[in-house]
């Protein structure tokens, strides 16, 4: 029976020069070698290091193996060293870019005549590299960016804010997705669960959707929200017997912002809402009253930030403020990537 012995530090990166953060070690065992591969120095501005010892406990000697140089690809590390069932051997590893969160990358990996890992080109990230073998045959592809709202359960794109209660949403396969009006809206949609969310894509993209909200409580709003640490939103707002296209930010100790407000001239027709991202995070809020009618930008320029440790995302939401019933909805049409 095996049993814990009493702990022992085999790497103290405080005692390396130059490194600070040495954190997520994986251990591996190849030629006779334990290797520890571990990243140092941030999220940020850091890189990948590997360790080498005859003895699991040491001593390791040690050196970077993947590090930025002049590519874009910044902070490369905090990943893995993985083999394909042919044999080739990789790096998984991520890059901070905000406000898309941590973007996956596949580096090459091969091992130079001293036993070493060489990672990507000569320890700096590649931009383009051939794929895996097994993977020559599938045509790479993003995650569904399109839904229909023809089935009845959600795509694999979506997640909630919080674990979802089971009224939150309908899906009848009619192309509609409705939302329902949950009363816990106290001015700021950092604190509301009941976000539909997807990430935002990480390359230029416009995103549309329709909304009708279907609601009598005053100050009921629904739309379509790039929610970070930040956000912003262009939607509709329910206001006595009017409804309102309205765009608003919010900005973390500042609170809410109207940055655009106009009456909706058929509030049973639905407004079309668009937001178009660029691959720098910056975003473009438009909408329409008809189907075939001009777009009209309601705000323009706003920047997005990331979530802590994730990226800023796309969601759907419609809230109502406490106290009332609660029993309005809003109802989204299909979600198109275009």
């Amino acid at each position: 029976m095996l049993r814990p012995g009493p702990p022992v530090t085999v790497i103290a990166g405080d005692d390396l020069p130059g490194y600070s953060i040495l954190e997520g070690p994986k251990l591996y065992k190849r030629d006779g070698w334990y290797w520890i591969f571990a990243p140092a120095g941030g999220v940020t501005n850091g890189w990948q290091s590997a360790f080498r010892s005859r003895s699991v406990r040491g001593p390791y000697e040690g050196r970077i193996v993947l590090a930025q140089g002049e590519t874009p690809v910044n902070g490369p590390h905090q990943g893995a060293w993985v083999t394909s069932p042919e044999g080739e051997d990789w790096f998984l590893h991520f890059q901070e870019r905000p406000p898309f969160g941590r973007v996956l990358h596949l580096q090459p990996l091969h091992w130079d005549e001293d036993g070493w890992p060489v990672i990507g080109d000569e320890g700096r990230p590649v931009l383009e590299h051939p794929v895996p073998v097994r993977a020559r045959h599938h045509r790479p592809a993003h995650p569904g960016q399109n839904d229909s709202f023809r089935d009845t359960h959600l795509g694999p794109q979506w997640y909630w804010q919080a674990n979802p209660a089971l009224d939150w949403l309908t899906l009848a396969g009619d192309g509609i997705a409705r939302l329902r009006a949950v009363p816990n809206d106290l001015g700021n949609l950092r604190a509301v669960p009941q976000i539909l969310g997807r990430q935002l894509h990480g390359d230029p993209s416009d995103l549309t959707t329709s909304l009708r909200l279907d609601a009598t409580d005053p100050g009921t709003r629904a739309g379509l929200v790039v929610l970070g640490e930040n956000y912003a939103y262009v939607g509709l707002t329910h206001d006595a017997d009017s409804t309102w296209v309205e765009a608003r930010t919010y900005t973390p100790g500042q609170g809410e912002s109207v940055r655009f407000s106009a009456p909706v001239p058929d509030p049973a027709t639905p407004v079309q809402l668009r937001v178009s991202s660029t691959d720098e995070g910056l975003c473009t809020f438009r909408f329409r009253t008809t189907p075939d009618g001009d777009w009209t930008t309601a705000l323009d320029g706003f920047r997005g930030l990331p979530a802590l440790w994730t990226s800023a995302e796309v969601g759907l939401f419609v809230a109502a403020p406490p106290g009332t019933p609660g029993t309005g909805q809003a109802l989204f049409g299909a979600v198109g990537a275009l």
